[in-house]
C-alpha cells in the first residue's frame, strides 16, 4: 500500500470588522492574512493573539490592530467560517471579530 502525503493546511485569517478588512482589497486579496501549515487553530470563541507582524507587513493595518487592542481595549475572538478538505489541501477560513462584536453576533444567531 503506497502511503500518501499529509495535506497542506491552509489557515486563511480574515477580519469582521470593516475598519481592519477594507485593506484586503487595496492587496487585491479577501483575507488578512495565510498561515501555512499551522501548529493549530483555534476553535469558534477562543481569544487569539498573533505576533502580527510575523504575518502583516501592512503598517497601517498593524498600528489599526494595535489601537483596536490599546484604545477599544479589545481582544479577537476566533469563528471558525468554513473547512474546505480535498487529498492535497485542507483549507480553513477563520474570521476574527472584536470581542463585543462576537458577544453581539452570537446574542443574535449569526454564530
Amino acid at each position: 500500500m503506497t502511503k500518501r502525503a499529509k495535506p497542506t493546511v491552509i489557515l486563511e485569517v480574515y477580519f469582521d470588522s470593516f475598519d481592519l478588512s477594507d485593506f484586503n482589497y487595496k492587496l487585491g486579496i479577501p483575507y488578512a492574512f495565510r498561515i501555512i501549515n499551522p501548529p493549530t487553530i483555534p476553535n469558534t470563541g477562543e481569544m487569539v493573539e498573533f505576533k502580527w507582524e510575523d504575518y502583516i507587513q501592512d503598517k497601517e493595518l498593524l498600528q489599526k490592530i494595535e489601537k483596536v487592542k490599546t484604545e477599544e481595549e479589545e481582544c479577537f475572538i476566533a469563528e471558525i467560517f468554513k473547512r474546505a478538505y480535498s487529498l492535497n489541501e485542507v483549507k480553513v477560513r477563520l474570521i476574527l471579530h472584536k470581542s463585543a462584536a462576537f458577544r453581539q453576533h452570537r446574542k443574535e444567531g449569526w454564530i
